[in-house]
């Protein structure tokens, strides 16, 4: 996790991206886990991905209405 927000911080969002989309393809992420890779799609220009995974955190934290409000979007 460190390294992925270190590479986010160096703007290489997009690779921080890729990386932690491996990751939470292998190990079932933490809702703080899944905040940092919707930073890191949104960080990367990929808007609809950063949209989902807050619409995923919200869910994993027990916020419903901002569930709902990230998935509209």
């Amino acid at each position: 996790m460190r390294y992925a927000e270190a590479l986010i911080e160096a703007g290489d969002a997009s690779k921080a991206h890729q990386l932690l989309l491996d990751l939470f393809n292998n190990v079932a992420p933490t809702p703080e886990q899944v905040r940092l890779i919707a930073l890191a799609a949104s960080a990367a220009g990929d808007t609809g991905d950063a949209y989902f995974y807050m619409s995923e955190y919200h869910i994993a934290s027990g916020n419903l209405m901002l569930a709902m409000w990230y998935s509209d979007m």
